[in-house]
């Protein structure tokens, strides 16, 4: 099916049916003598296990606590100081007892609460590389918050890649499975340390692309790095739903 297909040519493997009619599906087969032949963009395409260039955009990145983190840290707060508030206006020896026992209390409350804080923040980026197909790589930075165990969802394809071997060495992720299936990558990533994350995937050419003049993205330093190579040139970019704009990379006209 095409799905399986477009994991397997994205990684830069070449298929090849002999025969007739064109295998069903909507990629775009190429007509070969004896059969057709399906083959995606090469640019950018194969990575060795550590690339320290990969992290150039992640050098770009603060990483912080999402949103709905930051806005449960502002409620605890105003909570807080109501409650301090609340006791202050008690009079006599009812506002010391009051005062100490909403001190600890909410001492202990922070404490178990800021237990649950993620360890890790995370931002994805997409890169399309366009031919006669359109290579979708997309790329995860996870970077470490508090120091702890980082978990990134896994789906079919997805890679690390390091900065160094003594980085492959200390943070290698480890697979965990549910039932028999992998369902995420596992690893202890220190404060301040990102880890980058690879999948491909494989798109049919579509017409008509809303191809928008570049805007600063951290992900322009990997696109250089590793995307143009001779006759690739960095198109612009798409509106996507991810922190950062998909940009387009494509063969000169």
């Amino acid at each position: 099916g095409d799905a399986w297909l477009g994991d397997l040519i994205a990684t830069g493997t070449g298929v090849c049916v002999s025969g007739e009619p064109p295998p069903a599906g909507r990629l775009p087969w190429k007509a070969i003598e004896g059969g057709w032949v399906l083959r995606a963009p090469l640019a950018g395409a194969w990575l060795y296990p550590w690339e320290p260039d990969t992290y150039a955009a992640a050098q770009m990145w603060q990483p912080r606590q999402a949103p709905e983190f930051r806005r449960q840290i502002v409620a605890v707060a105003v909570g807080v100081a109501g409650m301090v508030l609340a006791c202050a206006m008690l009079k006599g020896r009812r506002r010391v007892a009051a005062t100490l026992v909403a001190a600890g209390g909410a001492t202990v409350g922070i404490v178990i609460w800021s237990g649950s804080a993620p360890p890790a923040a995370m931002v994805q980026a997409s890169i399309l590389v366009a031919d006669d197909v359109v290579r979708a790589d997309h790329w995860v930075l996870v970077g470490g918050l508090s120091g702890g165990r980082a978990r990134i969802p896994w789906r079919s394809g997805l890679m690390p890649v390091f900065a160094s071997r003594q980085q492959a060495a200390s943070v290698m992720p480890q697979l965990v499975y549910d039932g028999g299936k992998p369902v995420a990558y596992e690893c202890a990533l220190p404060a301040g340390q990102t880890l980058t994350l690879r999948w491909q995937s494989l798109l049919p050419r579509e017409s008509g692309e809303d191809v928008r003049p570049l805007t600063a993205s951290p992900m322009r330093a990997v696109v250089e790095a590793y995307y143009l190579s001779s006759g690739w040139s960095l198109r612009g970019q798409l509106p996507s739903g991810e922190q950062w704009p998909t940009l387009v990379v494509a063969k000169r006209p």
